[in-house]
C-alpha cells in the first residue's frame, strides 16, 4: 500500500515538475517585465 502511494506521488511529482517549472519561469519573466516597465515609466516621468 505504502509503495503504491509512493509510486503515485513520484509519478505526479515528475509530471507536476514538467508543468510547474515553465509556469514558474513564466511568472518570473512577467515580474521582470513589470519591473522593467515600472522603471521605464519612472524614467519617463522624471
Amino acid at each position: 500500500m505504502f509503495l503504491c502511494e509512493n509510486k503515485m506521488a513520484i509519478y505526479y511529482f515528475s509530471h507536476f515538475k514538467h508543468i510547474a517549472i515553465p509556469f514558474i519561469k513564466l511568472i518570473i519573466k512577467n515580474n521582470h517585465l513589470e519591473n522593467a516597465m515600472k522603471k521605464d515609466n519612472n524614467a519617463y516621468t522624471i
